[in-house]
């Protein structure tokens, strides 16, 4: 949840009507993004929120 909040606000999206206009490819980017963010939050021992250069880094290697 952390890391959607963010990402909107960061994009300054934090509005209903921003959201609500969310191009199908931004929003599944989005998503994704959380998605990783979720799975190395959980790989580790605890609650370590991932930073934004390893959700990144993790993108990075995806992709590759």
């Amino acid at each position: 949840m952390a890391t959607l909040l963010a990402q909107l606000a960061a994009r300054k999206q934090l509005s209903h009507g921003a959201i609500a206009g969310l191009e199908p490819a931004a929003l599944s980017g989005l998503l994704k993004r959380c998605l990783y963010a979720a799975c190395l939050n959980c790989a580790q021992s605890g609650c370590n929120p991932p930073t934004t250069a390893a959700i990144d880094g993790a993108l990075a290697k995806e992709t590759t």
